[in-house]
């Protein structure tokens, strides 16, 4: 699956290009790591061996968790 996020162009209009390059890099990395902690989150929520399934609240402590740490 693919998540395209879209911004405001006049929030970007000033970056250079390496700037540009580089936030993409950042919030790469920054939703992988929501991600890695969501699947953890969820891995250690469903003790009965049901099917995962990763949620809205799931990924909202996944970034709680992420801004701590």
């Amino acid at each position: 699956m693919k998540i395209e996020i879209e911004i405001a162009d006049s929030k970007l209009e000033n970056l250079s290009d390496s700037a540009n390059d580089q936030l993409k890099a950042i919030y790469k990395k920054h939703i992988e790591d929501i991600l890695d902690e969501a699947g953890r989150l969820e891995a250690s929520r469903n003790g009965s061996g049901n099917n995962p399934e990763i949620t809205a609240a799931i990924i909202n402590d996944a970034v709680e968790f992420t801004k701590k740490y």
